[in-house]
């Protein structure tokens, strides 16, 4: 299995053995002035349009991060059952002291990951980049 990405002039990849990971997503998004802030919208839940709306001067970081964490999410969940996920199908809350955000999932996708199924996605800015990733324990 495996992941990619690009943003600007930056491409990603990443391949895991089903032995080590049974998903594994990554994101990258360039932080860009000309992104509509009313895409908050479609990709946050209240409890997350709370939190980037919180911060003035990094509401548009916060936006991206919590889109380019659940992108990384859903390239990490969808496969496993050929199932496509809206942004509303899971939730993310910001953990600052791990620089993480942990997760939920708001619906079942399939038999091994039920409604409320926990997860992490790893988040770092990198330049005026923001780069998320994750993995999900192999299935037994």
């Amino acid at each position: 299995m495996g992941a990619i990405s690009h943003s600007g002039e930056v491409a990603l990849a990443a391949v895991a053995r089903k032995e080590k990971a049974a998903g594994i997503g990554l994101d990258i998004e360039r932080i860009d002035e000309t992104i509509p802030e009313d895409i908050i919208k479609v990709v946050c839940t209240l409890r997350e349009a709370d939190w980037v709306n919180n911060s003035k001067d990094r509401k548009l970081e916060r936006l991206l991060m919590v889109f380019s964490a659940k992108e990384s999410a859903f390239k990490a969940f969808s496969p496993i059952m050929n199932q496509f996920l809206t942004y509303f199908d899971a939730e993310l809350i910001w953990d600052e002291d791990a620089s993480r955000f942990r997760g939920k999932l708001l619906t079942k996708v399939g038999p091994d990951y039920i409604e409320g199924y926990a997860f992490e996605v790893g988040c770092r800015r990198i330049d005026q980049y923001i780069f998320t990733f994750m993995s999900l324990p192999p299935l037994l």
